[in-house]
């Protein structure tokens, strides 16, 4: 066998090698698909069942992982929604667990939250350090895994580990798609002698065609069956031992824990169903969304004046901006509302004021949004819905926190935000005159 000092290889290991028996981990779309039906199975939801096995189908094709846990996660507690990470601790690794614990060199990396790498490492009898960069699932709180962590980049202990541990090396990548915001940027740029990337099924992802045009030479795609290339490389090696050890190649069903399932029965049921509009926002089933604001409107635990935010913004796709402008109205006349819930609802009647050709109206709103920011000095987050016409960040603005792990607890990350401007990208469309 060859001794571990003259092995370079670092693998790099995504969750597509912890799917096959018996492991039986599921991927992305089946994990949020599990997450929903949990949401649905341990309280009641506003909807129709027929509409919500239609949400579901929706959810698996068309909608990733990190933005449905993200848009959960504006409503839900966190814990809650990363809690069904800790069923992968009763999982068993398989056949590429252990070839992959005998050919790399000392360093393992790997975005999953298992811990099927160390289990199979500790079978083997080897000594392995294996970088968790997304967290561990013995750990909730180190999981990262919505949109806002990404954009909030590693922590620095973990990327000064990842980048030690490819520099200079022969990266080779299996069971991963190159999808992740925080981890491609240091993938290509950390130094790594030559990296040779394992494409199991289908064509590279947008991040991994572009990752080749900046790498060159030094990336290899190899179009092959992740085990099957494993197991070649094992027997070139001489390392083929896997075969004598006790391994079951039978799907494992992995039940949900209890304290899962009762993190889950005690979401408020305003909560629960706030967190489904979001997700029917989030795929444009805006009649689905407006559905259940108008029933949670009858819900006395509601904060009101946010719920007629986000009503008059479904409302607006559903009805026309003339019903639009009544809800926001109806709301700007409150006499006290949060900041940010004001700053929404001003945008959002901005936007049905500028679709219904009212552009003095419009302008009205445009300048006391401007008194608005100028006054608080704060930064407020906003979603871009850039259209045909030009307008541009109009939309939802209720700030949403990310999470991140800090000393074992959940703290709030900064997000990318907007400062206030004194001059909007679509005052120019409102007065006539031509964009900058």
């Amino acid at each position: 066998m060859a001794s571990e000092e003259q092995r370079s290889d670092v693998f790099f290991v995504g969750a597509g090698i912890s799917s096959a028996a018996p492991s039986c981990l599921p991927h992305a779309g089946e994990f949020a698909c599990e997450i929903f039906d949990l949401l649905c199975e341990t309280g009641t939801v506003y909807r129709p069942k027929q509409a919500l096995f239609e949400l579901r189908a929706a959810i698996y094709d068309r909608l990733r992982l990190e933005i449905f846990l993200e848009t959960l996660a504006g409503e839900i507690s966190p814990a809650t929604i990363f809690s069904p990470f800790t069923r992968f601790k009763q999982a068993e690794p398989n056949a590429a667990h252990f070839a992959v614990a005998e050919l790399a060199g000392a360093t393992i990396v790997t975005t999953n939250q298992d811990l099927l790498l160390e289990e199979a490492c500790e079978r083997l009898a080897l000594r392995k350090r294996i970088i968790h960069l997304h967290g561990t699932c013995d750990r909730v709180s180190s999981i990262i895994t919505i949109i806002s962590q990404y954009l909030g980049g590693l922590n620095r202990r973990t990327r000064r580990a990842f980048e030690a541990a490819i520099q200079g090396n022969t990266v080779i990548v299996v069971g991963y798609s190159g999808r992740d915001l925080d981890i491609m940027p240091i993938l290509v740029e950390g130094g790594a002698a030559a990296i040779k990337w394992i494409m199991h099924k289908g064509p590279p992802s947008p991040e991994v065609i572009r990752a080749c045009a900046v790498l060159g030479n030094r990336l290899e795609l190899v179009p092959a069956h992740t085990g099957r290339w494993l197991k070649a490389r094992l027997i070139e090696r001489g390392q083929l031992r896997t075969n004598a050890l006790p391994m079951s190649t039978e799907p494992k069903r992995l039940p949900m824990p209890k304290p899962v399932r009762r993190a889950f029965t005690a979401v408020a049921p305003a909560a629960r169903n706030w967190a489904v509009a979001k997700v029917y926002e989030q795929l444009g089933r805006h009649d689905q969304a407006l559905a259940i604001y108008q029933r949670l409107s009858s819900d006395p635990s509601v904060d009101q004046p946010r719920l007629l935010a986000d009503l008059g913004r479904a409302t607006a796709r559903v009805a026309g901006h003339d019903a639009a402008c009544r809800v926001f109205t109806s709301l700007l006349a409150q006499p006290e509302i949060a900041v940010d819930t004001r700053a929404s609802a001003l945008l959002g009647r901005l936007d049905a004021l500028r679709n219904s050709s009212r552009p003095v109206d419009a302008l009205r709103d445009l300048a006391e949004l401007d008194r608005l920011l100028e006054a608080q000095g704060k930064m407020l987050k906003a979603r871009d819905r850039v259209s045909a016409t030009g307008i541009s960040w109009v939309g939802h603005l209720v700030p949403r926190p990310a999470y991140t792990a800090s000393r074992g607890a959940l703290k709030p990350l900064p997000t990318y935000t907007r400062a206030p401007e004194r001059h909007f990208p679509w005052r120019g469309i409102l007065t006539g005159a031509s964009r900058c």
